[in-house]
């Protein structure tokens, strides 16, 4: 049968607590062959400039199991406003999870109305 190397990045979670961005979700295999993946984020604004990055740690998955990631970018400084998050995960044997994602910072520094892209 034909190798089928995908994933989806379910329950995404975006928190900032002082100046720590954390960033955490299930990487669900949805192929047919074991995945081993590693990658980063970054925030950006709608300009482009990239305020934090942030490497998730390697998750190993079977096909249709899921594993936790997570990543946090540290001395973070984001005012209030809109953001993007493009989340990169590369799996070991070429190819990639890419993932886009928007989000607001609250005035008291919540994050809120994250919504994933396509």
């Amino acid at each position: 049968g034909t190798i089928n190397k995908s994933a989806t990045l379910d329950g995404l979670s975006i928190t900032l607590n002082r100046n720590d961005l954390s960033v955490a979700g299930n990487f669900h295999n949805t192929g047919n062959t074991d995945l081993t993946a590693e990658g980063t984020f970054n925030v950006l604004d709608a300009e482009g400039f990239v305020y934090a990055r942030g490497t998730f740690d390697e998750v190993y998955t079977l096909p249709g199991d899921q594993g936790p990631v997570s990543a946090v970018a540290s001395t973070v400084n984001l005012k209030p406003g809109s953001y993007d998050m493009l989340i990169s995960l590369e799996y070991q044997t070429g190819g990639a999870l890419v993932q886009e994602a928007g989000f607001q910072v609250e005035d008291n520094g919540a994050i809120s109305n994250i919504a994933v892209k396509g």
